[in-house]
């Protein structure tokens, strides 16, 4: 896990904690102060070509006849590509979820835009201040706007007429 070859090199705690992340090295190193009882941590180490893995080390402490602790025993388990591939389920996750709810709150600036004879900006401020005003979220404003107020425009189908014809004559007009 670390790189050695079987053999090559004797497992010392003193070699183990060179290859700890400097981040997690004093961690690690105060569990190993602490290993009067079995231990287990999650942290990061680099192997011999400086890749880094993350690892999951349950262990304990080997003491001698006085009761010095004079090293330590256990195993590695390297969970770098469970912990990979959980990051990237979750990334892709909130990504769907930040996709669909900018996909809302773009509609609903539309909206607003129509209604009030705005631009894009002040729809979002409009909507970016009903959010702090209520406290409430501003993906969850633009669902309501969203939802209701196509209601409350009441466009009738006689009304639509002149969008109709400019829908259609834009045809017209790339040619």
């Amino acid at each position: 896990m670390h790189g050695y070859e079987p053999g090559e090199v004797q497992p010392t705690t003193e070699l183990m904690l060179r290859h700890k992340h400097p981040d997690d090295l004093a961690h690690v190193k105060t569990l190993l102060g602490q290993a009067e009882a079995p231990f287990s941590s999650r942290h990061r180490i680099y192997t011999t070509t400086g890749e880094i893995r993350k690892v999951v080390v349950v262990g304990e402490a080997v003491s001698d006849e006085s009761k010095r602790i004079v090293a330590t025993r256990g195993l590695y388990v390297d969970v770098t590509g469970a912990v990979e591939d959980e990051l990237q389920r979750e990334v892709g996750d909130e990504l769907r979820t930040i996709v669909a709810d900018r996909a809302v709150i773009e509609q609903a600036k539309g909206m607003l835009m129509v209604a009030y004879a705005i631009d894009a900006r002040a729809a979002f401020h409009l909507l970016r201040w009903r959010s702090q005003e209520a406290n409430i979220k501003v993906r969850d404003i633009a669902r309501e706007v969203v939802l209701k107020v196509p209601a409350l425009l009441d466009l009738q189908p006689s009304g639509r007429g002149q969008i109709d014809h400019f829908l259609m004559s834009l045809a017209d007009a790339g040619e």
